[in-house]
This record gives C-alpha cells, structure tokens and sequence, in this order.
C-alpha cells in the first residue's frame, strides 16, 4: 500500500490535481496496465530527448539552441521575460509577438525559498551585454510572485542601456500564462506599458 500511497502525493503534486483526483489517477494506472506501459515509455523518452536551450532556457529537441532562437524572428530587439518555458510556448502560439524569449525559471517567492539568485540572471545579463536587445518585456504572472520578480527586475534591469515593459493586464489579478486564452495574449502584449 506504501506504493500506492507514494503515488497519489507525486500524483497530487501535479498542477489541478488534488489529492482526490491524485488517488483516482493511480488506482486507475494499477488497472490499466497498458497505459501505465505507455506512460512510462514516454516519460522515460522525455527525460532522454527534451533539453533546455542554452540560449533562453526554452525546451528544444536539440542539445543546440531552440525553434524560437534558430528561426528569423520579425523583432530580433525585443526580449520577452518570462517564468517557465510553457508561458513562452503559449506566447508564441498566441502569435502576437515577433521577438525573442528567455526563461527565468521560477519567480521570486521568500515562501517558497526562491531568491533571485536562483533565476537566470546571469544568462540574461550576457544577452542584455551584446547590445543587440533594445526592449526587454516583462512577461511575468500577475501573482504576487510574478509581481515581486517584475518589481525586482525592473530594478536590476535599470542598469542596462534597454527600455523595461510590462505585459499589459489584459490578463486578470492572479492569472498565469499558461492558462490565458489566445486573444487576452495578443492584448496583453500590444497593450505593455513602459516602466
């Protein structure tokens, strides 16, 4: 029972998944043994073929740099921000910017011993150094922890030659980028306002 107990907390720790669904979703992986196959090859395909990009720290199939900084962007001189991975994928697929990404990896959250020393800084710094970058958006949720890292980096970035925005608040109090829908994207990057 100790496996199926060890399950439902990894299970639960999944976004959306509380511990209910959690124990629902692993007495059905012990009857479905098939899925439970599939999932576990895919897991273990994921683990071996999914890298971050050394660039912006998006996700690529490649060891090399990803789709977003090896293709021609329409605004090479913008750098959108963001949080995760999946918030630029959500950016892109909105289809309302042109520019390039970069992955802080987290948000600043003292709760959850998140500092800024553990987002990357540095990596944006040696972007921000080439000169090649003239706006920099902030692409932050608007959490208190999206707020705190967007506070925080309008602060750092003060010391870089480049123009600070944020997204616009077409996405409502407490909303995070993977869950807005496309048009509230393209608003809240045309409506960014400068900082």
């Amino acid at each position: 029972m100790h496996s199926i107990i060890d399950l439902t907390m990894t299970l639960s720790r999944l976004p959306g998944v509380g511990s209910k669904s959690a124990k629902r979703m692993a007495y059905f992986l012990l009857e479905e043994p098939e899925l439970r196959a599939l999932l576990e090859e895919q897991l273990h395909h994921l683990a071996n073929s999914v890298y971050l990009c050394p660039i912006c720290a998006c996700y690529s199939q490649e060891m090399q740099s990803c789709q977003y900084c090896d293709r021609q962007r329409l605004q090479p001189e913008l750098l959108c921000v963001v949080e995760r991975a999946s918030d630029a994928m959500n950016l892109e697929a909105s289809g309302g910017f042109g520019g390039l990404y970069h992955v802080l990896g987290g948000a600043i959250s003292p709760m959850s011993g998140i500092t800024p020393e553990q987002l990357r800084l540095e990596s944006l710094k040696s972007r921000l150094e080439s000169g090649a970058i003239k706006e920099v958006i902030l692409a932050t949720s608007f959490t208190l922890e999206g707020d705190a890292t967007a506070h925080y980096l309008e602060q750092w970035l003060a010391h870089f030659d480049v123009v600070v925005s944020r997204i616009a608040s077409g996405l409502s109090a407490g909303a995070q980028l993977e869950f807005a829908d496309k048009q509230s994207l393209i608003h809240s990057m045309r409506g960014r306002q400068k900082l």
